[in-house]
């Protein structure tokens, strides 16, 4: 599938969603995504926080720095990811819910 919308995400002592800093004390929300949609994904940071993502999984679109034993590899689906030193690329299909979801890191 052809991506139609991207994000980013930057975990660690200062958040930031698609550029923007993440303020833990306001109702954030990091893109507007519809049903469909295909989205490119990058998180980086989740060397210090493990980054989680609830109801639609994500893609991996390139193998981790460390795979964890051949556990994250390019084209495998997950809804968390922790890898040292290292971003994530991924993709997201919203194939089957498009509305509000969570996007957390675990401290």
């Amino acid at each position: 599938a052809v991506p139609t919308n991207s994000l980013n995400w930057v975990l660690g002592p200062t958040p930031f969603i698609n550029g923007n800093v993440f303020s833990a004390g306001e109702h954030e929300h990091a893109a507007e995504i519809s049903l469909g949609q295909v989205v490119d994904m990058e998180v980086s940071g989740v060397d210090e926080h493990p980054f989680h993502i609830h109801v639609n999984p994500f893609q991996l679109t390139e193998a981790l720095s460390d795979s964890y034993e051949g556990y994250f590899q390019a084209g495998d689906w997950h809804d968390t990811i922790f890898t040292p030193g290292a971003a994530m690329r991924g993709r997201l299909n919203v194939d089957a819910f498009a509305g509000e979801m969570v996007v957390h890191c675990h401290f």
